[in-house]
């Protein structure tokens, strides 16, 4: 605003009034003393003398000054903009004991770099909520043993205080916001910015009071410009390199090194995070105080203490009192970066050195200093194998979350699911005729709630006219196994780019071979309802060949689970230190409907040739069958829950 101000005087004035300005008669030569300014005379002479000048002059002062009130207005609006957490908790969760107890228990100890494997919609990043919001309900609190009352597998007790003890910094992948290297600077200094100025305004959360707000503020006020002034710097590089004739590229504004100047800071910034300590700060504060309340009372001061406020008194004597028990007296927040569909950071991010440069940061961050918690999830099952070619899954955690189990389920179904959909409805008693049995969900969907869901609001819109063979998530199973075991290589067709890649090359064989082997091994388990089929990954890669079992991966008809999934450890026995106590990989269908899907293409007589070339090629996993309908034999294998059912209604 100065600088325009400055611009109001003509740009001739010195040569139509130099009598006035430098003249021996001039203002400041009869007042030396005064400092050097054009006296108000010669701004009124320039613009008398050139008129055009001084309109023109005035008319960029005011465009200047109406930019200025329009970007002061715009800073103003930003800031009048509420936060909205992502990590709320999630509308409608169901609790789920054994995945809960191991996030929490990974949350409560040292700092580490935790991958989460997981199929598609098995409720990953609904879980991270749940739990990082910190608000148990009082079910919860029963189901999580020593996370919430009495006591537990192991591990330390985390109070109700202590579960608010996270600040998120999510990064959806699916909806990115970058694409580059640039875009990845922009994010993370944004982000970086954006969890200092949160410390900042929930501070109360850290377990202080109003009395500590400007200590936050004066301490933390640095860091916030830090990040600020980086991700400013990065945006006047990237016009800088847009507006030079040089040729520089959006790609060369930014290079690995920047990523690892913006990580070397925030390091530095997490350091000062956990060496600030607002109680200790306080407490000298109230040790300065006493020490002139002692003053007071030795010099005879009674009167001033009497005049006091003895409410003030009162609170500061028992809040001194509940910080010395510890009931208020609270640890900082732990950060926790969480990368939400972790495996688009290669597609996203072309480039291996950048990529290794931030994953390497990350674990400095975690097992070298322990200064934050950082959590990937991913639902593809090769991103371990990403992560081992850059010398990384060695470091990190494996959690592995799959379907609920079949007593969640039930209760889910009955108690949650039912009474806030088909009981609402206006006509609750007919669609409850019509609504299948609770086994017969459980036999198409599993324990996956998502699809669960989907299929009740399918089932309520079409007025109970359809069952889960009509489900969305069944038929495209079902569409998805036979397009594969009918075509040798296919093709899908888009509008999309050709640059990108759709093809998968399959054998229908080996397919079908993989099918027939998941469902003997399910049916030949001890429980075939709750069980579902797999088989070992490396030996399936040893017998039909890496190639092929990858691509069956690939294709989303396979998953592959590399540690057992924490919903399946439900015995309470301790390990058995013994080589059978291994935990195998195991190939299992991406979801329960997918495997049911597999039971009804494997019956269908269509596929009769390729049932005949794959008994060729593997007679011994394969078999001789009969007819076409190989579910038929599979189904041979007596149930025995199923008939000790039918004996008692006998």
């Amino acid at each position: 605003m100065l600088r325009a101000v400055s611009r109001v005087t003509p740009r001739n004035t010195r040569r139509f009034a130099p009598c006035v300005l430098n003249g021996p008669n001039s203002f400041q030569h009869k007042h030396p003393g005064l400092p050097a300014s054009r006296p108000f005379l010669s701004f009124l002479l320039g613009s008398l003398m050139s008129p055009v000048d001084a309109i023109k002059n005035l008319r960029d002062t005011k465009t200047l000054l109406e930019q200025t009130k329009d970007e002061l207005l715009d800073t103003y609006e930003q800031t009048q903009i509420p936060r909205v957490h992502t990590f709320s908790p999630p509308p409608g969760y169901f609790p789920r004991k054994n995945e809960m107890a191991t996030l929490q228990r990974a949350l409560s100890t040292d700092p580490a770099f935790v991958c989460m494997f997981g199929g598609s919609s098995v409720g990953k990043t609904a879980l991270l909520r749940k739990v990082l919001s910190g608000q148990t309900s009082p079910d919860q609190n029963m189901i999580m043993g020593g996370w919430g009352v009495g006591n537990t597998v192991g591990g330390p007790s985390m109070s109700e205080h202590e579960q608010h003890k996270f600040v998120v910094i999510h990064f959806d992948l699916r909806i990115a916001g970058f694409s580059d290297r640039v875009g990845l600077y922009i994010r993370l200094a944004a982000a970086m910015e954006g969890f200092f100025q949160e410390v900042v305004d929930e501070y109360q959360r850290d377990g202080v009071g109003e009395e500590a707000k400007k200590e936050y503020e004066k301490y933390f006020k640095g860091h916030i410009l830090t990040f600020k002034h980086a991700r400013k710097d990065m945006e006047q590089k990237l016009e800088d390199a847009f507006k030079s004739a040089s040729g520089r590229t959006r790609e060369e504004a930014c290079l690995s090194g920047d990523i690892a100047k913006l990580m070397e800071m925030f390091q530095s910034s997490m350091l000062s995070y956990w060496e600030f300590d607002p109680h200790k700060i306080l407490k000298e504060r109230e040790k300065i105080q006493d020490k002139a309340m002692q003053q007071v009372k030795d010099n005879g001061g009674k009167l001033a203490l009497k005049m006091l406020d003895q409410d003030e008194l009162l609170r500061k004597t028992k809040d001194e009192i509940a910080r010395r028990s510890g009931l208020t007296m609270g640890s900082k927040r732990v950060p926790v970066f969480i990368f939400d569909e972790a495996h688009r950071l290669p597609t996203l991010i072309d480039d291996e050195d950048c990529l290794k440069t931030l994953l390497d940061s990350f674990l400095v961050l975690t097992k070298q200093d322990r200064l934050c918690h950082v959590i990937q999830c991913t639902s593809d099952a090769f991103y371990m194998l990403w992560l081992r070619a850059i010398n990384v899954s060695q470091h990190s955690k494996i959690i592995t979350i799959d379907d609920a189990t079949y007593e969640e389920t039930r209760k889910f179904w009955h108690d949650s699911l039912l009474a806030s959909t088909v009981s609402k409805t206006q006509s609750p008693g007919l669609l409850k005729n019509k609504l299948p049995d609770f086994d017969v969900v459980w036999d198409f969907f599993g324990g996956r709630f998502a699809y669960i869901t989907d299929f009740v609001a399918e089932f309520i819109n079409a007025q109970g006219e359809i069952n889960p063979y009509n489900s969305s998530s069944f038929v495209h199973s079902y569409t998805l196994l036979n397009l594969f075991l009918t075509h040798q290589s296919f093709d899908t067709y888009s509008s999309l780019p050709e640059s990108i890649d759709f093809t998968v090359d399959m054998d229908p064989e080996v397919l079908l071979s993989v099918c027939v082997q998941i469902l003997r091994n399910k049916y030949n388990s001890e429980d075939p309802q709750r069980t579902r089929g797999s088989i070992n990954y490396f030996d399936s890669c040893a017998l039909y060949g890496t190639e092929h079992v990858n691509a069956l991966v690939k294709s989303r008809i396979l998953n592959i689970n590399w540690t057992e999934p924490v919903g399946d450890r439900l015995s309470n026995e301790g390990p058995q230190l013994t080589p059978e106590c291994i935990y195998r990989p195991q190939l299992q269908p991406m979801s329960r409907v997918v495997e049911k899907a597999m039971e009804v293409v494997l019956a269908s007589p269509a596929l009769t040739e390729v049932k005949a070339k794959a008994k060729e090629r593997f007679p011994e996993i394969v078999g001789d069958y009969s007819g076409s309908n190989i579910s038929t034999e599979i189904r041979a294998t007596p149930n025995p829950s199923k008939s000790s059912d039918l004996d008692k209604s006998k």
